[in-house]
């Protein structure tokens, strides 16, 4: 990139266009531009208006569409779910909560920075599947899915990967009997690294051939992973990969959602009670936005978990609420589920003759497609399979 980089702040607080100003300026490679200027700069910093949100988004469409290369940042006082995800819908790369944090303004504008620099640096010569799972609420198996349907794609012969992105509790290190070093969030505290041969390092083989990216430790790496951080591995891992799987627990974030954006399938997993439908419900209509703002509705497919035939009525009451039919139906299996995360290995695995192991299989023979496993024999896919064995990492050690 060369030349400093225009920014523009539309900002109405005062010292919050103080604070930017003065942040901006002591940048190196960003420069202010003026409002009354004709033409968009690279960078817009727009501040929320909490009186009239609406307006806010108009500003956003106008500028998408009279310059597409100015990316946008918003910023506001007011945080919650429902305003990340409308703003992660408009497009908006970066959401900058008040009061500012200098660090935090700082990052931001490095991460916009990167993005530039190295925009077509990901190998687009294979492009695999991303597969995320969310579940209704905690506790419904929504990580015993994930980690047995990244088994069961593997064992049909597709490189797999599987990324732990529950933020309220990564547990998938545990299906995989793995005491990992290196993380996500470690990978995320130093992302300009970012790389296929440093991505390949902090991955962890399981002896069945998936490729496992743990979420890490928040006492010990931090408390959250960026957005940033999530969109480029997953976009890296689509290269590396056949499938890429992403646990992303029970809640809707902005680092989920960026995993969510690039999905060909998402996998919603409820169970059938009144509670589960009603959360799912809610995640549903959250991720189909309003007037199709939200994911494609294609993509979204629903897997009724623990599933007995005594339960008919109230599955077709449950489509009525969801207005969403149950793709697939798996049985209640506690005994087997159990069984298999005691012994550190995958339901399929541990006991692959089980009802349960038996319709998870179905469901990775329906997305295992030949178009989905044509790139599998790729020359880089096979590189970085052979750097990653040869690479020494820790082995043995509810969603």
């Amino acid at each position: 990139m060369t030349g400093r980089i225009g920014v523009r702040l539309e900002i109405y607080n005062d010292s919050v266009r103080q604070a930017l100003e003065q942040y901006v300026g002591a940048l190196p490679d960003f420069v202010l531009r003026r409002e009354d200027e004709t033409s968009l700069p690279q960078l817009l910093v727009l501040e929320l208006d909490a009186t009239d949100p609406d307006e806010t988004f108009a500003r956003i469409r106008t500028v998408q569409q009279s310059s597409p290369s100015t990316e946008i940042f918003i910023t506001s006082a007011r945080m919650d779910p429902q305003l990340l995800l409308e703003v992660l819908r408009a497009g908006v790369k970066e959401f900058l909560t008040q009061p500012l944090r200098p660090d935090e303004v700082q990052q931001a504008f490095q991460r916009f920075r990167e993005r530039h620099v190295e925009a077509g640096a990901v190998d687009t010569r294979r492009s695999g599947k991303v597969i995320s799972i969310v579940g209704g609420k905690a506790g419904i198996g929504t990580t015993t899915i994930a980690a047995s349907l990244a088994a069961a794609l593997r064992a049909n012969g597709a490189a797999v990967a599987i990324v732990d992105l529950n933020l309220r509790g990564g547990d998938v290190p545990a299906f995989f009997d793995i005491n990992p070093i290196r993380s996500l969030r470690d990978l995320d505290l130093d992302l300009s690294r970012l790389d296929h041969a440093f991505l390949s390092e902090m991955l962890s083989k399981h002896a069945s051939g998936v490729e496992v990216l743990p979420l890490g430790d928040s006492e010990l790496s931090g408390g959250h992973v960026t957005s940033e951080c999530v969109d480029r591995c997953v976009k890296m891992m689509r290269s590396m990969f056949d499938f890429v799987v992403v646990d992303c627990g029970h809640n809707i974030d902005m680092s989920s959602y960026a995993a969510l954006t690039l999905s060909t399938h998402v996998l919603l997993v409820a169970v059938l009670t009144v509670p589960v439908v009603r959360r799912t419900k809610r995640l549903l209509d959250a991720l189909r936005g309003e007037e199709g703002s939200g994911l494609d509705p294609n993509v979204i497919s629903l897997i009724v978990n623990r599933y007995a035939d005594r339960d008919e009525l109230i599955l077709t009451e449950a489509r009525k609420v969801l207005g969403l039919k149950a793709q697939w139906k798996l049985p209640q299996d506690f005994e087997a589920a159990v069984d298999a995360l005691n012994g550190g290995q995958p339901v399929v695995s541990h006991a692959p003759r089980s009802a349960l192991s038996k319709e998870i299989k179905k469901i990775a023979a329906e997305l295992y497609t030949p178009e989905s496993g044509a790139s599998r024999t790729s020359f880089l896919s096979g590189m970085f399979r052979s750097v990653s064995d040869r690479i020494t990492k820790p082995t043995p050690s509810v969603a």
